[in-house]
C-alpha cells in the first residue's frame, strides 16, 4: 500500500509538471499567428509550426543523454527533474520578451532542451515508486491534466477579459512569465519534496539508450513506435489550430478560450481515471485503437462544420484519444521495460511522442499556409481541409494497430541485463 504523503508529492509533481505547459501552449499560436496591429508577432502557420512543432521536440531527441541515461546511471530522477525545471522557467520568462521569429525559435529550442525530457522523467519517476502501475498510474497522471485544466482557463479567464481583442493578444506573453515562475516553484518542490529516486544499482556500463531500442525488434513495439509518429505529429498541428479555430472560426471570446479547452481536459481527467479497468477489460490493442479512432472522430466533426455547442461537446474526444492511446502507450512501454533501464526506456519512447512527431508537425504545418481561402475580411485558414486531413491520417494510423497489434507478455519480452 502506497503511503498517502508518497501518492500526494507524487500527484502533486504530476500537477506542476503540466501547469507550466498548460498556462501557455494551449492559445500561444494565437499571440504567434495575430498580426502585429493586433498585438501578436505576425507569424504564418509555418513558422508557427516550427516553433510549437520542431523547436518544442528537440529536447525529446537529447533525453535520452540528459534525463534517461543520467537519472539511471549519475543522479537521482528528482534531482535531474529540479535542475531542468529552474533552467527551463528562466528560458519562458527571457522568451516572453521576444518580437522576432528568430529569437523566438532560438530561446523555444533551448527551452525544449531542458524542459522536453521532463515529461518522460515524471513518468518514470512515478512508475519508480506505483505499485499496481496499470491501476495506479492513469490517476496518478490525472492530476497532471487537471494542473494543465487549472493553470489554462484561470489565465485566460483572469487576465484576458479585456474586452478589445488586440489587448487579450497582448497579454498572452504574461502567461510565458506566469509559467516560469511556477516552474521555478517547481524545481524547488522536486529538489525538496519528492522522493529519493537514484540510479539502479544494476545499472550497465553500456549505452542504456541503445538496449531501449532493442525492445523494437518485437512486433507489438514496432508497430506502436512507428504509429505513435504520425498520431504525435496530428496532435501537435492539433494544438496549433485548435486555439485559432475556436476563436476566429467558431466565435468563441478569447477570455473564454482556455475554460473551453478545459471541457477536453476534463474528459482527460475522468478516461484517465477509468483507464486501468479498461486495460483489463479490452486489452491494450483494442484501446489503443480507441483512442487513435477518437482523433479521426473528433477532426471529422470539426470539418463538417456543425454548431458551436457541438464543437465543444466534440472536444471531449481529447479525453478519449489521450488516455486511451498515449497514457497506455507509456503504460505498455513500462510494463515491458527491465528496471534497471526504466528510465531510458520511457526517455526513448518519449523522443518518438514528444520528439520526431512534434518535429514533423514544423514542416507538415507548412502545408496548412497554402489551404486557406478569401473572405471579405482577407485570407484564412480554411479549417475545413485542415480538419479532414488530420482526420484521415488519423483513420489511417488506427488500422495498423487494430490489423497489427498484438499485446506480448512480459516472459515473452523483457531484456536480461547485459554483462558490464
Amino acid at each position: 500500500m502506497l503511503p498517502r504523503t508518497l501518492r500526494f508529492r507524487l500527484c502533486l509533481m504530476m500537477f506542476l509538471e503540466y501547469a507550466v505547459r498548460g498556462m501557455w501552449y494551449p492559445f500561444l499560436a494565437n499571440y504567434l499567428t495575430a498580426d502585429r496591429a493586433d498585438h501578436g508577432l505576425g507569424f504564418t502557420a509555418g513558422q508557427t509550426g516550427w516553433v510549437l512543432g520542431f523547436a518544442g521536440a528537440l529536447g525529446s531527441f537529447l533525453s535520452p543523454i540528459l534525463a534517461g541515461r543520467t537519472a539511471d546511471r549519475f543522479i537521482n530522477a528528482e534531482k535531474m527533474l529540479g535542475i531542468l525545471h529552474c533552467l527551463a522557467g528562466g528560458l519562458l520568462i527571457l522568451n516572453a520578451s521576444s518580437t522576432t521569429f528568430s529569437t523566438f525559435m532560438l530561446i523555444m529550442l533551448l527551452f525544449s532542451i531542458v524542459y522536453g525530457p521532463t515529461q518522460s522523467l515524471t513518468n518514470s519517476l512515478a512508475l519508480s515508486h506505483l505499485a499496481d502501475r496499470e491501476h495506479s498510474y492513469p490517476r496518478t497522471r490525472m492530476w497532471g491534466t487537471i494542473g494543465w485544466i487549472v493553470t489554462s482557463a484561470l489565465f485566460t479567464f483572469v487576465v484576458l477579459r479585456s474586452p478589445d481583442h488586440a489587448t487579450n493578444i497582448g497579454r498572452i506573453p504574461q502567461a510565458m512569465r506566469g509559467a516560469g515562475l511556477l516552474a521555478i516553484g517547481y524545481a524547488l518542490f522536486a529538489f525538496f519534496a519528492l522522493p529519493e529516486t537514484p540510479p539502479a544499482d544494476t545499472a550497465p556500463a553500456p549505452l542504456l539508450p541503445l538496449r531501449a531500442l532493442a525492445l523494437l525488434r518485437y512486433p507489438s513495439v514496432l508497430v506502436l513506435t512507428i504509429v505513435a509518429i504520425p498520431v504525435a505529429a496530428i496532435s501537435t498541428a492539433y494544438y496549433l489550430n485548435i486555439g485559432p479555430f475556436l476563436s476566429d472560426s467558431v466565435g468563441i471570446p478569447l477570455k473564454m478560450v482556455g475554460p473551453t479547452l478545459a471541457l477536453a481536459q476534463v474528459s482527460e481527467v475522468g478516461c484517465l481515471f477509468i483507464l486501468g479497468p479498461m486495460l483489463k477489460r479490452f486489452g491494450y490493442a483494442r484501446v489503443l485503437t480507441i483512442g487513435i479512432a477518437a482523433q479521426a472522430l473528433r477532426f471529422a466533426i470539426f470539418a463538417i462544420d456543425p454548431p458551436a455547442a457541438v464543437i465543444c461537446v466534440t472536444l471531449t474526444l481529447h479525453g478519449v484519444a489521450f488516455a486511451c492511446y498515449f497514457a497506455t502507450a507509456t503504460l505498455y512501454i513500462e510494463r515491458l521495460s527491465p528496471p534497471d533501464i526504466r528510465h531510458s526506456t520511457q526517455t526513448v519512447f518519449g523522443v518518438v511522442l514528444f520528439g520526431i512527431g512534434p518535429a514533423l508537425a514544423g514542416p507538415y504545418s507548412q502545408i496548412f499556409d497554402h489551404l486557406v481561402k478569401h473572405t471579405a475580411t482577407g485570407i484564412v485558414p480554411n479549417f475545413k481541409v485542415i480538419w479532414w486531413t488530420q482526420a484521415a491520417i488519423a483513420l489511417a494510423c488506427a488500422l495498423p494497430i487494430a490489423i497489427f497489434f498484438r499485446t506480448a507478455s512480459r516472459k515473452q519480452i523483457i531484456l536480461q541485463p547485459e554483462p558490464v
